[in-house]
């Protein structure tokens, strides 16, 4: 008895769905109106389901996408200044460890790894001859021109030396940098101590620079730096 009382509540469900549909916003009585005659005697009909349902998803959906996505909803003519919208691009998939307000260093690869020894010491004997240099190479880039397919854009850049470790930049005799082949000289060299010895570009393109650092005291450092500019330009 109770099951027969179930399935005709059920029944009853279908029915009430058709009804308020056929009632509804235009596109769903556009639907209605054209169906045939066949479509009312089955109301559990999977155009009816979907024509409830649908609209739930795509709410769910678009309230997924303003609450952890609202950032890519904009595109760079939504913002008063296009620069701006370089700030909210992402760097990648930010995996789960490091979303904490904590300090936390993770990989995307979930896979457990074992590290030999081997890899271990000479890691450890890089890191410390790097670190024990107590200089690094920086650089900074500003965008001059924005890249518009097939314009290439243009980009200015400074390369210069970083001390760490308290070290300071008087022990420097020298600085020598090997820039991209385009480059004619591909070798400059800077004594100002006072501009971190620096080095300026002019590009359109990502590319690497290596400098070698001549000490007072005789011995040399070689440093090296990947260039990458806003935006990461194929070019």
């Amino acid at each position: 008895m109770n099951s027969l009382i179930l399935q005709s509540h059920w029944q009853e469900i279908p029915s009430a769905l058709l009804r308020s549909l056929s009632s509804s916003s235009m596109p769903w009585r556009v639907v209605i109106s054209f169906a045939k005659p066949e479509f009312y005697q089955h109301a559990e009909h999977p155009a009816v389901w979907f024509l409830t349902i649908f609209p739930c998803i795509v709410l769910v959906v678009f309230t997924y996408l303003v609450a952890k996505h609202h950032r890519k909803l904009y595109g760079p003519s939504d913002y008063s200044d296009q620069k701006d919208f370089l700030k909210t691009l992402e760097i990648g998939d930010v995996p789960e460890e490091i979303r904490k307000e904590t300090t936390e260093v993770a990989t995307s690869d979930k896979t457990t790894h074992t590290i030999s020894s081997d890899t271990v010491n000479l890691l450890d004997a890089a890191y410390q001859e790097m670190v024990g240099s107590g200089y690094c190479l920086l650089h900074a880039a500003q965008v001059l021109a924005e890249r518009t397919a097939p314009r290439t854009g243009r980009y200015r850049l400074r390369v210069w030396i970083e001390p760490i470790q308290g070290r300071p930049l008087a022990e420097i005799e020298s600085v020598t940098c090997r820039v991209w082949d385009d480059f004619s000289p591909r070798h400059y060299t800077t004594t100002s101590v006072r501009s971190n010895f620096d080095l300026w570009l002019h590009v359109y393109g990502e590319f690497p620079v290596i400098a070698v650092l001549k000490l007072k005291e005789g011995q040399t450092i070689q440093l090296q730096r990947y260039l990458d500019i806003p935006g990461r330009p194929p070019d």
